[in-house]
């Protein structure tokens, strides 16, 4: 059996911007290439932050249920935890790894579908340092103190005025459409293409799975 898995193509960002996520896709296939329907799978994703697998700062395990098509979906961050904590990932200190292994119940055990780099599209669901949307206005300054009394009655002089805001964290850069599929490229790496490579010739993202470019959606 194999999986044909696309990463990081939905975000799932709820709106209190406290608790983040984001979408799992795949597709479960037999060697003959036909969907599994209605399969159980657990699975467990470790967000790591190096190759050499030892500093985890995230696991957590799904259980799921393939459709008709053989298709799963899952959002990470809101699986069962298992060790630390979603929402201390430390995404801009390095960047971070995920690793994915998925069970079908077969007494054949976990199998392991390797590690992929994230996207730096998926940095925006961390809200502490960006933001997916243009930044907010900065605060109105204070309103300058009121100038001394003049003699006479005079009126007084009109205060400075206070210093203006500090600007919003910009917003994070689209992905550019590739009319050329990436050169050299990974296992697991996925693109946007601009619908000259797709067979629908619409835009749309395609997955390298090692030997071909797949059209997904």
């Amino acid at each position: 059996m194999r999986l044909i898995v696309a990463i990081l193509i939905l975000l799932s960002l709820q709106a209190t911007a406290q608790y983040e996520a984001f979408t799992y896709q795949g597709l479960l296939l037999d060697d003959q290439s036909a969907a599994l329907e209605n399969v159980d799978v657990e699975f467990i994703v470790t967000i790591l932050a190096d190759n050499n697998q030892q500093d985890i700062f995230y696991r957590e395990s799904h259980l799921t249920t393939t459709d008709g098509n053989g298709s799963i979906a899952f959002n990470v961050g809101q699986g069962i935890g298992l060790q630390g904590s979603f929402s201390a990932i430390d995404w801009l200190g390095a960047t971070p790894l995920m690793q994915v292994e998925y069970d079908l119940n077969d007494n054949k055990g976990l199998r392991n579908l390797g590690t992929q780099t994230f996207s730096s599209v998926l940095f925006c669901i961390n809200s502490r340092y960006v933001t997916c949307s243009d930044g907010p206005d900065g605060p109105q300054g204070p309103e300058g103190p009121q100038g001394p009394q003049a003699a006479a009655g005079a009126s007084g002089q009109t205060g400075l005025r206070g210093p203006t805001g500090s600007l919003g964290v910009p917003g994070n850069p689209v992905m550019e459409r590739l009319s050329i599929p990436p050169t050299a490229p990974e296992i697991g790496l996925i693109y946007l293409d601009d619908g000259t490579n797709r067979y629908d010739n619409l835009p749309g993202f395609r997955y390298y799975d090692g030997t071909d470019w797949i059209d997904l959606g």
